[in-house]
């Protein structure tokens, strides 16, 4: 198995989730989410999408980048997408093409 980067103990995680409730999640209002949900299947087939779609080949592909977005015409309005990254000259680059992959709250 491969090393995992960026993980986080179980305690690090309930204190980051406190400070995202006292400092984000109050000034966004009851309607919003606080967790985005994906199957492995689903995560999975989007990683073969956007290798298949990578523009040179898969390796070009350096990850996936979560972003934060807001769709208007719902009431719970803070939801994720996925857009894959590239690297340019060492920096973690969006491709403007391809699959962007949205998740609305609790699917």
């Amino acid at each position: 198995m491969s090393k995992v980067n960026g993980l986080i103990s179980l305690k690090e995680y309930n204190d980051m989730k406190s400070s995202f409730n006292t400092n984000v999640r109050s000034s966004l209002g009851s309607h919003s989410t606080d967790s985005v949900w994906w199957s492995i299947q689903d995560l999975r087939a989007y990683l073969d999408l956007i290798e298949s779609e990578s523009p040179n080949d898969s390796s070009s592909i350096t990850g996936v980048s979560f972003n934060f977005v807001a769709k208007e015409d719902t009431d719970e309005k803070l939801t994720l997408a996925l857009r894959p990254t590239y690297d340019e000259r060492g920096v973690n680059t969006i491709y403007q093409a391809g699959s962007i992959l949205d998740r609305g709250v609790n699917r």
